[in-house]
Parts: structure tokens; C-alpha cells; sequence
């Protein structure tokens, strides 16, 4: 055999080996797969790489964009989760270990109606999953709502205890001063006719609003004006009455009468057609008082 078929016989004997070398070293995509175990060949999240650099890259590139440390992986329980994986849950979102825990910021718990519902919500806050920083805001809310509900009320209640005022001042005229005075002390006469603590009575006229009510008030006004005029008060004869005005009264009166432009006129004019009650008046003012003193 010649060189140079020798050589051409050489060049067909080596053109396969050269094919053999390129085909190991650069894998397609179906044969690349042969090398991972059979398990994962047919996976179609393996199976849409074209070859293991790309599959490199794609995993980097998921680690990167989604990739967090273990302890802060948290799985969401099912629907059809146990109390206790629960639990378990609401522990790793920050929920404190027991009800009792929790602490009520933001709140003012000096209200023992406020408090009596932060005390009654840490078990359903507990058994809901509330961390501290979803009751702190709860709590917030809560008190800021508490004050602006105070506040209505107050102004509402204001704006009531005027109106009751304008309307008694019509009615009294220039009595209305006098019976700001009178009215307590009647009733705490009836409070003792009827066997009850003043303080304890005044306290309960007081915190049920009865001073604010134009009515009661000038029913009481009548009973004052029986009393000072020298009438039994209902249910009671004259003998536990004595019938005139207290010193006290008396005191009170005789400023009016002093402040009443229209008998002081009256008592100072003996043309006047009022003067000799105006006298009248005045004298037994003063008797009260000199007798009381």
C-alpha cells in the first residue's frame, strides 16, 4: 500500500474517533439527562434546561431571588390544621406564649369599664393569633375612639346643662340664684323624712342627673317655696316644720331683697302701693335673722 493511500485509509479510520470526542465532551440535551439519576431525568422542572450550565444558572438564580435562611421559612398551615400546629404558627408570627401576656398600650385602664373589656379580649386576641404589635394597634385605636366618644358626651351634656339653665333662669327670673341654694337643702330634708344619708342622697340626685332636668328642678322649686312660705312640705305637718325660714334662708332672701330694685323702691317711697308689704317683707327678714344669729 502506497503513503498516500495509507494515509488516505488513516484520515477514513480517525474521522470517527473525532466525531466519538466531540460528542462526549458536548453532551445534547437529551443525553446530558442520562447522567443524572432516573429519577429526575423525566422531571419536566430538569427536563426545560437544555443542559447542566443552564440548570446551574437557573438554581443560582432561584436562590437568589427566593432564597431565605431555615429559620425563617414559614409553612401555612392547612384549613384542616390541628389546635396545636396552630399554635405552633401564631407562636412563630409573635404571639405571646399566654393571654396574660399581653400588654394593653395606648389605653387608658384607670376606667374600670375600659378595662373590664381589655381583661375579657386577651383570650379571643390569644386564641385569633394577635401578636403584641397587632394589640398595640388595636389598643390605639381603642383609646383614641374612648376619648372622642368621651368628648361627644361631655359636650352634649354641656350644651344640656345650658339649655336646662336658660330655661330655669325664664321661668325663676330673679329667683333662679336663690333656688340654686334652696333646692339642695329641700331636698335633703326629704331625704331625711325618708331615712337616707344627705351626702348619699345628694350624691345620687346628682350623678342621676336630676339637677340638669328643668322639670324636677321646678317641682323642688315649688317645694322650696312652700317651705320658706311657711307650708307644711307634703307628707310632713307643722309640727316637724316650723313653719318660717331658716336663718339660712332668711340670709339668702334678705339679699334678694336688698338686690330687688323694684322694693327697694317700694320701701323707700311710702306713695309706693307695695311700701308696707315691702316693710313687711323686710322686717320679718330681719326677725328670722336676729333670731338665728
Amino acid at each position: 500500500m502506497t503513503d498516500e493511500t495509507q494515509a488516505g485509509a488513516q484520515g477514513v479510520t480517525t474521522e470517527p474517533a473525532a466525531q466519538e470526542a466531540t460528542s462526549t465532551t458536548q453532551p445534547t440535551n437529551s443525553n446530558w439527562l442520562d447522567g443524572l439519576p432516573e429519577a429526575y431525568r423525566a422531571n419536566p422542572s430538569i427536563t426545560r434546561y437544555d443542559g447542566l450550565e443552564s440548570l446551574l444558572k437557573g438554581v443560582d438564580g432561584y436562590a437568589k431571588h427566593f432564597g431565605v435562611p431555615a429559620d425563617q421559612i414559614l409553612r401555612l398551615p392547612p384549613k384542616d390544621a390541628t389546635p396545636e400546629a396552630m399554635s405552633e404558627f401564631y407562636g412563630r408570627l409573635g404571639r405571646p406564649e399566654t393571654p396574660e401576656a399581653y400588654a394593653f398600650n395606648g389605653i387608658d385602664l384607670k376606667n374600670e369599664g375600659d378595662k373590664a373589656f381589655a381583661e375579657g379580649f386577651r383570650a379571643d386576641a390569644h386564641r385569633l393569633g394577635f401578636t403584641q404589635t397587632q394589640m398595640d394597634g388595636i389598643m390605639s385605636y381603642l383609646g383614641s375612639s374612648i376619648t372622642t366618644v368621651d368628648q361627644q358626651i361631655e359636650a352634649q351634656l354641656k350644651a344640656h346643662r345650658e339649655a336646662t339653665a336658660v330655661e330655669l333662669k325664664t321661668a325663676w327670673g330673679e329667683k333662679y340664684d336663690i333656688y340654686q341654694n334652696e333646692i339642695p337643702a329641700v331636698f335633703e330634708r326629704l331625704a331625711a323624712k325618708a331615712g337616707m344619708d344627705k351626702d348619699a342622697a345628694l350624691k345620687a340626685f346628682n350623678e342621676g342627673g336630676f339637677a340638669d332636668n328643668a322639670a324636677v328642678m321646678k317641682v323642688l322649686a315649688v317645694m322650696a317655696d312652700m317651705t320658706a312660705e311657711g307650708g307644711p312640705l307634703p307628707g310632713q305637718g307643722r309640727a316637724e316644720i316650723a313653719g318660717e325660714m331658716s336663718y339660712e334662708q332668711a340670709l339668702i332672701a334678705k339679699k334678694a331683697f336688698s338686690e330687688d330694685a323694684a322694693k327697694q323702691a317700694a320701701l323707700h317711697n311710702a306713695a309706693d302701693p307695695k311700701h308696707v308689704e315691702a316693710i313687711a317683707e323686710r322686717n320679718r327678714l330681719n326677725a328670722i335673722i336676729a333670731k338665728g344669729a
